[in-house]
């Protein structure tokens, strides 16, 4: 598998420079508008990369933890030490139980195999408080499906080629995510369905409470992203903590 530590230089310039991705002018500031206010709450981001997110918690007021796994990220993280780095896993976070009133994972889930998606669900019921929320950002199950911008070989944001199943038996493809200026990052993703996610959150004990598309506004749309207008290219989860 590609892994994010091999292209590090790649999202840290992203965090530092703002090449310009789709995820950070439409996915991640939807998640942090969807959550209202955060002053002083305590909030977990699972799978934090170099900090994009964190910076954009941190600046509405939270107290901001973040989970990294890959050191190369933690390396080049900004914002500390405000934000508090810790190097680990999403299916063994090391938090106490009931700690933090909010966990974010913003594309992150894609990028791991079914058996960490669900320990990751289990360890964000377990450190949230009771009444606490979770919200989880990916890409659109239907970015992966024939017909799709992401399928097609018109100019896109993203790209999905090779499909491929890895030893797990978990569906996998090849994944090319563009910058403004052509560069790229090729990683390996997963094909998770709607039904794995809610069903995963399910039996960790989280309950849905709100689950909604995001489509490619007009205003991104260039020569360079084609057909991708209109349509479906991430979807938000909301969970609460169940009893």
């Amino acid at each position: 598998m590609s892994t994010f530590s091999r292209q590090s230089e790649f999202w840290n310039a992203e965090v530092r420079e703002r090449k310009g991705l789709v995820g950070d002018r439409l996915n991640r500031p939807k998640v942090v508008w969807s959550m209202g206010g955060l002053q002083g709450l305590k909030i977990l981001e699972a799978g934090s990369g170099a900090g994009y997110m964190a910076m954009l918690l941190a600046a509405r007021g939270a107290e901001v933890y973040c989970i990294e796994k890959e050191p190369e990220m933690l390396a080049c993280a900004v914002g500390k030490p405000i934000i508090r780095y810790q190097e680990g896993d999403i299916c063994r976070l090391p938090y106490s139980d009931d700690f933090f009133d909010w966990v974010t994972s913003v594309s992150v889930l894609p990028y791991v195999s079914d058996s960490v998606m669900v320990g990751a669900f289990e360890h964000m019921r377990r450190v949230l408080k009771p009444g606490g929320r979770a919200i989880v950002s990916v890409t659109h199950p239907d970015m992966y499906r024939a017909g799709s911008p992401a399928r097609a070989s018109d100019p896109c944001w993203i790209r999905f080629t090779n499909p491929g199943t890895p030893v797990s038996g978990d569906r996998t493809w090849t994944q090319e995510y563009f910058n403004d200026e052509g560069q790229s990052s090729v990683l390996d993703v997963y094909d998770h369905s709607f039904e794995e996610y809610l069903t995963a959150a399910a039996r960790a004990g989280l309950v849905l409470t709100k689950i909604w598309p995001a489509t490619f506004p007009e205003e991104l749309t260039s020569e360079r992203y084609g057909r991708t207008f209109g349509y479906p290219c991430y979807l938000f989860m909301e969970f609460r903590k169940g009893k």
